[in-house]
């Protein structure tokens, strides 16, 4: 009796994390008091510091990470609730929330959940709360520094907290040639701090490139599966994309994933006559996100270019795999590209010296790289803010 009254207290209020109001929150978690709870949920809380992300925004976040050997059965959830209160400006809290359904997992299981928020230069303090449909909760306060370099452009005011949807209210209106854009993000190898990392770059890309319709496409090489597939993508759905990413598990690379990969080929495959064939073609077909190195060459079978076909292109942000400066306990990943721990031996002693750093002799096959070359597009390696809008423009420009 006592659990369903806990979970229609604790009943779900919200389908993505977003900024909300007090009065919207059940009461439990609106003071962050001790409401309801009936004990302290086990996890632990990674916060992830500000980073000025590809838009000239500083990013962010936490990482949670809890046992599944509490829940028994379906049906359960976690509901996050967090305010953000600059200490300098207007010294008003930003209050956000989210509820998170569980996956069905073994008890065993670690799962992973995340969440993102945007900030302009300032001191912050944010005091965060995670309560489950058990009744049971977890707190926990930090604060934050954004600051920035000094060549370095922020272009969200100082003092100000938003969500990944923050835009300012004279943002310019869309170009005249706007296009119909494809964005297919691969997350092969990717959980917690580089996800959030690639997020942080979609971001800006959704809202740089004079798109005026957006298809975004969230795949899984590895697992050799689509995750996420939408039409009429905008950047207001980012908040909406960050709550159905969480449960991203990390990518394990074994022996027997350089071999035997045809099915690598068969999705990509899949994704590129997709563009091709669609009643709807767009102007342009950008990848991002992580290679995927595979022994299998492209099947003779693979697409070919046609005439009129979208212009396809790869963007590929080199330094996403850097390590996070995180603070819980928890280790990032160290090295470049490719993979947690940057590419394996055999790939780093493949690797070519000179400026495509990313070449690789020919037993091992970058599988994005050689979709994008075999439909003669253009493969773009950004390192830093300033490169990102010479990319989108010359997407701009060949896309059309």
């Amino acid at each position: 009796m006592h659990r369903a009254i806990v979970v229609a207290m604790f009943a779900r209020f919200v389908l993505a994390q977003s900024i909300t109001l007090p009065e919207r929150l059940p009461a439990a978690v609106r003071d962050f008091g001790p409401g309801a709870a009936r004990g302290e949920l086990q996890c632990t809380v990674d916060i992830l510091e500000p980073e000025l992300n590809f838009g000239s925004r500083f990013q962010a976040g936490y990482v949670v990470r809890a046992p599944m050997n509490a829940y028994h059965g379906g049906g359960h959830h976690w509901n996050v609730v967090f305010s953000v209160t600059p200490r300098e400006g207007s010294g008003q809290p930003v209050l956000f929330a989210d509820s998170i359904d569980l996956p069905d997992a073994p008890s065993d299981a670690m799962e992973e959940a995340h969440g993102l928020f945007l900030l302009g230069e300032g001191h912050y303090h944010v005091k965060w709360s995670m309560l489950d449909d058990l009744g049971r909760v977890f707190r926990k306060e930090w604060d934050l520094e954004a600051r920035a370099a000094r060549n370095e452009k922020v272009t969200m005011p100082s003092g100000t907290v938003g969500d990944l949807g923050w835009r300012t209210a004279t943002e310019a209106p869309a170009s005249a040639h706007a296009q119909h854009v494809t964005l297919l993000v691969n997350v092969t190898h990717l959980a917690g701090y580089p996800w959030t990392r690639l997020l942080a770059t979609l971001d800006p890309l959704v809202e740089r490139l004079p798109m005026s319709s957006v298809r975004l496409v969230v795949f899984n090489l590895l697992e050799q599966r689509e995750l996420f597939r939408e039409d009429g993508f905008s950047l207001n759905g980012m908040n909406r994309l960050v709550h159905e990413t969480n449960f991203l598990r990390p990518g394990r690379v074994e022996r027997g994933s350089f071999e035997h990969q045809g099915g690598v080929w068969d999705l990509l495959a899949k994704l590129v006559e997709k563009e091709i064939q669609s009643p709807e073609p767009a102007d342009a077909v950008v990848f991002l996100g992580a290679p995927l190195w595979v022994k299998e060459a492209m099947p003779a079978g693979f697409p070919k270019p046609e005439k009129g076909m979208p212009r396809f292109f790869s963007v590929h942000y080199s330094n996403i795999y850097a390590s996070p400066i995180a603070r819980g306990g928890a280790s990032g990943w160290q090295g470049d590209v490719g993979m947690p721990g940057g590419p394996p031996p055999a790939v780093r002693e493949a690797q070519m010296p000179g400026p495509d750093r990313y070449q690789l002799a020919s037993n091992l096959f970058d599988s994005i790289k050689q979709t994008v070359l075999r439909m003669k597009g253009k493969i773009f390696v950004i390192q830093t803010p300033a490169e990102l809008p010479k990319a989108i423009g010359e997407i701009d420009r060949r896309g059309k």
